[in-house]
């Protein structure tokens, strides 16, 4: 049978689809695909690792509880120190961070005990970049590249990756120095990979301003709106020809297409007197423009608009299957060239005290109102974290499942807390694809009282995730107690 790709109905007009196999059968056999083991994986990756005690539970190893009550401030401060697990302990703030996920408690595992091994580069953020990943084999891949031919199956993509607010580096640092080692041969990530530029990858072709099809594509945001809004009324029609099971699911893909429809048009609308989406998009192929705040990258009234339009790319991808591997990157550490931390004031974070809130600041500066600013920022991604869980539950998937329940997201960072510290790595995962890992646990992976490779927790992902790898990275073996 004709495979008729889900990128057809992205970039091809309605004639195309009539003259093909019908989009009926298409919907049918998406809908049967996934009725089989599809496995996905999502990245969530953010700066400067966690605040410890606001981070990590109260009491040791067992059952997940997030606690509600958890405060930082009125005395409380997260502390900072290069120890054990044992010293972060804290009744009156621990998994203050993790809050917004208290509704998903029982389908989300962290576990201590890992440590991010350093690559060999002079920097200290880049040597923390070429192990975070990687394993401490920087040029064999990231984990996202490993995975991503092993779950591709039919999509056309093995992996997908987007930047936020990439750029908060040093002027004229190579892009080692913002994003994680993740090309195989090389780090050639560019931070100019923002959250647009990935949805342009994943829905490439645009309209031209006359409503025609183009042969190239048109990177202009309108042209997205319209593209997306052709494809919307197209699904719209024939949403009911392929029986319940495909109407479900043709429903959830024109709601992941409205979302980002909707906040896509919130961007182009922004301003009168100066847009905060320049049009037609040209995204520079470095940031020789580091200070340009009239770039809409740049702009910190953006940024969560843009971070939703990252997490709804993410779902809509997967939901149409345009790739099962995704990776988020969300902010930098290193030097905050141009950018002042007034993005995560504008987002609406609660609580946030006086002084900078940038991320190189909160990860160095030990002031009080640093360290309780940065937990109160990592609670914010968090909740960002609760979004995507959220959406991906909105999406019906195989026999009676959902999206979240193929998908296997991991809270990941090139640190593990503040200033340089690389030990209790704060590792998370959520969601359980194929019941492979145990979940609804703190877990603790030292070994003798001593730190294992971070490799070591990848190398057990991919096996819970059906990849039979025979290591990764520097990796010494498989983490048993994270496995079903």
């Amino acid at each position: 049978m004709y495979r008729y790709t889900r990128r057809h109905a992205l970039t091809h007009g309605l004639g195309a689809l009539l003259a093909g196999p019908s989009l009926a059968s298409l919907i049918t056999r998406q809908a049967l695909a996934q009725s089989s083991e599809v496995r996905r994986l999502i990245l969530f990756y953010f700066p400067e690792g966690a605040a410890q005690q606001a981070f990590w539970p109260g009491t040791g190893p067992g059952p997940l509880n997030i606690d509600t009550t958890a405060r930082v401030g009125g005395g409380n401060t997260p502390l900072s120190r290069n120890e054990s697990i044992s010293r972060y302990r804290s009744s009156a703030m621990g998994t203050y961070c993790l809050q917004p996920l208290k509704p998903y408690e029982a389908e989300i595992t962290i576990v201590s005990g890992f440590q991010n091994v350093l690559g060999s580069a002079n920097n200290p953020h880049v040597q923390a970049i070429q192990g975070a990943l990687t394993g401490g084999r920087p040029r064999e891949g990231s984990f996202d590249q490993v995975m991503g031919p092993r779950l591709q199956g039919g999509a056309p993509r093995a992996a997908i990756f987007s930047s936020l607010y990439g750029e908060h580096v040093k002027p004229g640092i190579s892009s080692s120095f913002a994003s994680p080692f993740r090309t195989v041969g090389g780090n050639t990530a560019r931070t100019s990979w923002n959250p647009v530029t990935t949805y342009n990858l994943v829905f490439p072709n645009g309209l031209n301003s006359s409503g025609v099809p183009t042969g190239e594509p048109d990177h202009r945001l309108s042209s997205r709106l319209a593209v997306m809004g052709a494809v919307r009324a197209r699904l719209n029609a024939v949403r009911c020809a392929g029986g319940q099971d495909a109407q479900l699911r043709m429903e959830s893909y024109l709601s992941s297409i409205e979302r980002i429809e909707a906040e896509t048009r919130a961007l182009i609308d922004q301003g009168n007197t100066r847009p905060a989406v320049q049009l037609p998009l040209s995204v520079p192929s470095s940031w020789s423009n580091i200070n340009g705040a009239d770039r809409y990258w740049h702009n910190p009234d953006n940024f969560g608009p843009l971070l939703r339009i990252q997490l709804d790319t993410t779902v809509a991808a997967l939901a149409l299957d345009q790739t099962r591997v995704s990776f988020m990157q969300f902010s930098a550490t290193g030097d905050s060239k141009g950018i002042d931390g007034s993005h995560y004031r504008r987002v609406g974070i609660q609580g946030l005290e006086a002084g900078g809130v940038n991320d190189h600041n909160m990860g160095h500066n030990p002031d009080g109102s640093r360290r309780r600013n940065q937990a109160r920022v990592f609670r914010w991604y968090y909740a960002q974290l609760a979004y995507l869980i959220e959406q991906l539950k909105s999406v019906p998937d195989g026999q009676g499942g959902t999206l979240f329940d193929s998908t296997l997201i991991v809270g990941c960072s090139e640190w593990s807390m503040y200033n340089h510290r690389t030990v209790d790595m704060p590792n998370l995962i959520a969601g359980n694809p194929g019941g492979a890992f145990r979940m609804g646990r703190y877990l603790d992976a030292r070994r003798n009282g001593n730190q294992r490779h971070q490799a070591d927790f990848f190398l057990t992902l991919a096996r819970g995730l059906g990849a039979n790898l025979p290591r990764f990275g520097d990796s010494t073996g498989v983490y048993g107690d994270l496995l079903a």
